[in-house]
């Protein structure tokens, strides 16, 4: 089944506009389908943006190169198989990552999509049998990794909410791989991408500011008099989000655990811990 995808890269010129780029970020929002683009453009910020600011989605539909049909062959898409396609431009039976766990006939075990024993969690102690991440399972090059084969002077880091999605975007070479442990809601990595262990203190900082969030109350509101919603509310499936969250707007969650992170805040920290990366 071909799944539309959405994909946006936005690349920062430097000075003159024909030198390399000083900035490239590739931007992958799960289960936003490719037609929500235009399903909800009016409702975007203009692309002049306002008070002179550049706007968002409709800027780079309307500046940038834009491909509203894209697709990607896959029979089933999940969040591992799709990150790994991504950057690498792999199928899942060329890239190995055929699902978001499959069935190990060796072990006997159930095998998580980036799992590595060898390269423990760092920043957090999870709870599962399974603590270890890497891209070891992962036989593909991304275009962070092609950039550096290249032999030009770069970095890369991947952030993401999900261990999956950072680790798989970033590839085997990039500098780090963030994502946020959701037991003890902090952003954490593995030793693949920090091998002594410690994660940088610009990430410790940054987990001050979620720590002083957590606990606290998290509304989710409309804006406006209408919803922009064809549905009465969004969720019409997903238990545990209906007994988080309640089934009507307003949305209000207790930050700090993977339920909260899947209401705007889970964005917004996503984004703060971005900026800092930069």
């Amino acid at each position: 089944m071909k799944k539309p995808l959405a994909v946006l890269v936005a690349v920062l010129l430097s000075t003159p506009t024909f030198a390399a780029p000083k900035l490239t970020v590739m931007l992958v929002i799960d289960q936003f389908r490719a037609d929500y683009l235009l399903r909800f453009q009016k409702r975007f910020m203009a692309a002049g943006g306002a008070d002179g600011k550049v706007g968002g989605f409709r800027f780079l539909m309307e500046k940038g190169a834009y491909y509203p049909d894209a697709q990607y062959d896959i029979m089933q898409s999940m969040t591992g198989p799709g990150h790994a396609t991504v950057l690498s431009g792999s199928y899942p039976y060329q890239n190995g990552i055929v699902g978001n766990e499959w069935y190990d006939p060796k072990t006997g075990q159930i095998e998580y999509c980036v799992e590595d024993p060898t390269t423990p969690t760092v920043g957090a102690t999870p709870k599962s049998t399974h603590i270890g991440t890497s891209p070891r399972n992962f036989n593909g090059s991304t275009v962070g990794d092609e950039i550096k084969n290249a032999g030009h002077a770069s970095k890369v880091i991947s952030i993401a909410l999900k261990d999956r999605a950072a680790i798989l975007m970033g590839g085997y070479r990039a500098d780090l791989a963030v994502w946020m442990d959701f037991a003890s809601y902090h952003w954490v990595s593995s030793k693949h991408y920090l091998p002594d262990g410690k994660l940088p203190a610009w990430i410790e900082d940054e987990n001050k500011k979620v720590a002083e969030r957590s606990g606290s109350t998290y509304t989710w509101k409309t804006l406006g008099p209408e919803t922009s919603l064809t549905q009465p509310d969004p969720f019409t499936f997903g238990d545990e989000f209906k007994k988080a969250y309640g089934v009507k707007f307003p949305h209000e969650a207790k930050v700090g655990n993977r339920s909260s992170a899947g209401m705007p805040i889970g964005l917004e920290e996503t984004l703060s811990m971005a900026e800092r990366a930069i």
